[in-house]
């Protein structure tokens, strides 16, 4: 029998293949993580519920694919991983040497695994999002694959972290630790902003990129770090004043691997919505190819998270010191809102702002929100 292995529901409408784990003529097991995908900024690795033999790769790397779009063809029954009368089949000695280990370790004993699950199977994308259940046979839960048939978790395992996570954490730890976090909330209606963006799409293939929120967000941004300059600023490193940028200089942090990268998009005040654009959709296969230079790592004034999950409804980031303001920006969602005396139903955008509060007054950072909410609320004239 053939199995269609399709794309499960990611949060995005469309991902980016990134790597099989996979090479076609392998055997899989039920649950195994076999590709990964770029959904936004977040690198997501996808299990295949079914087990069997990797027969075709229908989605190539660097196809853009979504959700219930076929990712690959697996054999099943026979001589497959996913069958327990396969080992009796022509190819026994194949099928053996794959599903011997899990055939003889027996639960509670070191090394061993439940059959099924593919040894240190994270169910996590890079970077912390939400991670991806598949369809039938697994379920996620504290980053691992659970078998829902034979009952048997698989054991504890240390895994020490890759040499960039550690460095990332490293950081973040000391902006937690010297920081005092203070944070302010707010949403913007995007509804006309949306809109806009379809207007213009009969532009992008003379611009070479696509339009999407994220660019409207940069351009709002800079002209809101412009009419609050203590935003757009570092920190002392004695804790007692600032140092306002002259440039915007804005980071946006995004997944890489097993760490977190923030390039950073230099003069952002001066780049018009287009020219934003297209860097912005370069970024993520830029780090994902490693051409990324260390002079575009550093110097960032302020930085911005975009997460495309649509099951998040908030994000504040971590202050990343020097810098004194952080933004994290939801996926846009469709919400019922109460305008007048009527319901509509309108696109809106979470913004959340986390600040270094020996900088930073409430007061100053709700004005800081509200400012760039006008903004976007008005996207003909980012545009």
């Amino acid at each position: 029998m053939q199995y269609e292995f399709r794309l499960p529901e990611t949060g995005s409408a469309v991902v980016e293949m990134v790597n099989w784990e996979v090479r076609e003529g392998e055997t899989i097991a039920a649950g195994q993580l076999v590709c990964k995908v770029l959904a936004g900024s977040n690198e997501i690795k996808i299990p295949c519920p079914q087990g069997g033999i990797l027969r075709k790769q229908v989605a190539r790397i660097g196809d853009q694919v979504r959700p219930s779009q076929i990712l690959a063809l697996v054999k099943t029954g026979e001589g497959s991983d996913g069958d327990a009368a396969g080992a009796a089949a022509p190819g026994k000695e194949k099928a053996a040497d794959v599903t011997a280990p899990a055939a003889q370790a027996q639960p509670g004993t070191p090394g061993s695994e439940s059959p099924g699950v593919a040894p240190n199977s994270p169910m996590e994308p890079a970077g912390g999002s939400t991670a991806v259940t598949s369809s039938t046979g697994t379920k996620s839960g504290g980053g691992h694959s659970l078998p829902d048939a034979a009952g048997v978790l698989p054991q504890d395992r240390r895994m020490p972290f890759a040499q960039a996570r550690k460095l990332a954490a490293n950081a973040l730890t000391r902006s937690w630790i010297n920081t005092p976090h203070a944070y302010s909330l707010c949403e913007a209606d995007v509804t006309a902003m949306r809109g806009l963006i379809r207007e213009l799409q009969v532009e992008v293939p003379k611009k070479g990129c696509e339009l999407g929120e994220s660019a409207f967000v940069l351009r709002g941004l800079a002209r809101t770090l412009r009419e609050f300059p203590d935003f757009n600023s570092h920190m002392f490193d004695g804790g007692d004043g600032l140092v306002w940028k002259g440039s915007c200089d804005v980071g946006i942090a995004l997944a890489a691997g097993q760490g977190l990268v923030v390039p950073v998009i230099r003069d952002v005040q001066r780049k018009d919505l287009w020219t934003l654009a297209c860097e912005l959709g370069a970024l993520p296969a830029r780090v994902r190819d490693n051409c990324i230079g260390d002079s575009e790592l550093r110097g960032a004034t302020f930085t911005v998270t975009f997460v495309t999950s649509a099951a998040s409804r908030l994000y504040l980031p971590v202050v990343r010191q020097p810098e004194t303001a952080s933004l994290g920006v939801t996926r846009i969602q469709e919400r019922a809102v109460v305008i007048g005396t009527s319901i509509q139903v309108r696109w809106r955008m979470s913004l959340g702002l986390s600040y270094d509060q020996r900088a930073h007054d409430p007061s100053d950072a709700v004005a800081f929100l509200n400012d760039l909410v006008s903004h976007l609320e008005s996207p003909r004239s980012l545009a």
